[in-house]
């Protein structure tokens, strides 16, 4: 029986060996219940019942479902998107992950947003496959069913003002990041944990607005990616760690907070050009790597955002800002560089931009216009 405090995982596969492998889960405190592919009345009746008393807090299933089940001798009728769908409408307080090989992920479900909208998390099987590999797994898989069950007792309070103290406890925000969110959300919170998650994973923990990745964080100060792993810096940047529901499954940084620590430790430089603020903040910090960041097109030690496709930071002036439908209004809009639109790799990935855009891309895409 599952408490507040802990988690227990029932697993469906077909795969024999990756049963075994989840089932070592358990040494790292997520013990894990593996079945073959039920019958469709089992998992109706048996596994959500097993969900809706309390035994189990997290649903592991894989996609295809396509070998043939040892007990019976046939492969299962469904695939993993039938479980996931009946555990969505019947258990909506416990999160839905989908395992499965990167390839089968891409070949059937990444193209397919009625089925991505089914899980709240994907975890390929190559990233169970060592001890190492596991320990995080069960990481992630821990921080998110307790996550659900964190917003379960936020939506329990008496009245929308409570509730929304809950949410704000729950995010470590403070009263004024709060008030920033609750201009983009209804004034009623969703009355399920389900729905709850998925605007926090698949919107304020996934786009860059109030809380920004690792790559966005650098590209803030003006720093390399590769210096959001340097102790100092991390250290530096603490106080602006989203430490709130889900926090382990995506490291975030409060961008606000954020820029308030580049006003309190650089003061002027701070609003200086994001080379100087860099070099400013190496030297405090007496860091021996530079971890200054350049734009991937022009090379000037002067950064604004991080490329969509190719993850390179890039000024102010050399990209395109990506027209995309469904973007939150309150997040950050996608850019791409210069240097991938060059390529072409922006059209092989269908990016779509503002009119008045056509002749700088035919100019990139011709040679008239090139690097500097």
């Amino acid at each position: 029986m599952s408490n507040a405090l802990s988690v227990s995982a029932i697993l469906i596969d077909d795969n024999e060996d990756d049963r075994h492998t989840f089932e070592r889960l358990a040494k790292y405190g997520i013990p894990c219940k593996v079945i073959e592919p039920p019958s469709l009345t089992a998992v109706q009746d048996d596994v959500v019942a097993s969900i809706n008393d309390g035994t189990y807090n997290l649903l592991l299933v894989d996609f295809l479902l396509d070998q043939e089940a040892s007990e019976h001798g046939e492969s299962a009728s469904y695939r993993g998107s039938t479980p996931a769908a009946l555990v969505k409408e019947r258990c909506p307080h416990i999160p839905v992950v989908l395992v499965t090989t990167e390839d089968k992920y891409r070949d059937y479900v990444e193209r397919r947003p009625e089925l991505r909208a089914l899980f709240d998390f994907v975890l390929p099987k190559n990233q169970v496959r060592t001890k190492e590999d596991r320990a995080i797994a069960a990481q992630r898989l821990s921080d998110l069913a307790l996550g659900f069950q964190r917003l379960r007792v936020v939506l329990e309070g008496e009245n929308t003002e409570v509730r929304w103290k809950n949410f704000r406890e729950a995010l470590g925000a403070t009263d004024d990041e709060i008030h920033s969110l609750r201009k983009e959300w209804p004034s009623e919170l969703p009355d399920s944990a389900s729905e709850l998650a998925r605007w926090l994973l698949k919107g304020l923990l996934k786009y860059p607005g109030p809380l920004r990745c690792g790559q966005e964080t650098a590209a803030t100060i003006g720093v390399t990616p590769e210096a959001m792993s340097d102790g100092a810096i991390l250290a530096w940047a603490a106080g602006a760690s989203y430490t709130g529901v889900f926090g382990r499954i995506h490291k975030r940084w409060w961008n606000g907070r954020l820029l308030a620590s580049l006003d309190d430790s650089l003061g002027e430089v701070a609003r200086r050009p994001s080379g100087m603020r860099a070099a400013a903040l190496v030297q405090l910090l007496g860091l021996e790597q530079p971890y200054i960041a350049q734009c991937t097109w022009c090379r000037e030690p002067s950064v604004h955002r991080v490329c969509i496709l190719c993850n390179e930071t890039v000024d102010a002036t050399h990209h395109l800002t990506v027209r995309q439908s469904g973007y939150p209004i309150w997040a950050l809009p996608s850019v791409v560089c210069f240097g991938c639109i060059e390529t072409g790799e922006d059209e092989a990935k269908g990016m779509h931009y503002g009119p008045g855009s056509d002749g700088l891309i035919e100019d990139l895409r011709s040679g008239r216009l090139r690097r500097t």
